[in-house]
């Protein structure tokens, strides 16, 4: 019988004992992430052996009582669910703003359609569903030009007049850009 003496706190003394709780707290976290990512798979299938024919058949043992002939039965095989891809992550519309020339070549690939109206560039970018419109200004006295202003519209029926979220026109034409670029 324990002495009630053996139960109450020493000083100085710590009331849990660190070095357990450290052990604790690595299995812990070594058997959740060795079940992070696995599916549960059925086991392969036996062919059936030759032999005479089966006379009545028996329920199979449980799976907690092993039987002395075939030992412990083999519980369910999981397997490494495969990664899925990452969703890839466009860059907003307003990153555009404030773009080289070159910036925006390498984005989005050379504009469809160029037109210079000083002290500005229009360039335009378009697919089936919109147009992205760039106004790119000269930098100073210099040559340089940078993307000031861009707008985004419908095109097709409607005639324009309906408008396309910017998101989803930019997204669009960064999507067949990259399309282009893989062949």
């Amino acid at each position: 019988m324990t002495s009630l003496t053996a139960l109450t706190h020493t000083p100085g003394r710590p009331l849990i004992n660190p070095e357990i709780t450290l052990k604790a707290a690595v299995i812990l976290a070594a058997l959740a992430l060795s079940a992070c990512g696995l599916t549960e798979t059925p086991p392969p299938a036996t062919p059936p052996t030759p032999g005479p024919t089966p006379g009545p058949t028996m329920a199979p043992p449980s799976a907690s009582t092993p039987t002395p002939s075939t030992g412990p039965r083999p519980g369910p095989v999981l397997a490494a669910r495969p990664p899925s891809a990452p969703k890839r992550q466009y860059p907003a519309l307003s990153t555009l703003s404030g773009m080289t020339p070159d910036q925006v070549i390498g984005l989005l690939g050379p504009p469809r359609f160029k037109r210079r109206d000083n002290p500005a560039e229009i360039w335009q970018y378009r697919n089936k569903a919109c147009a992205l419109d760039l106004f790119l200004y000269r930098v100073g006295n210099g040559n340089d030009f940078r993307v000031r202003h861009f707008e985004t519209r419908m095109r097709g029926p409607g005639g324009g007049q309906e408008k396309i979220t910017g998101k989803a026109c930019f997204t669009g034409l960064l999507q067949e850009h990259e399309n282009r670029r893989r062949g």
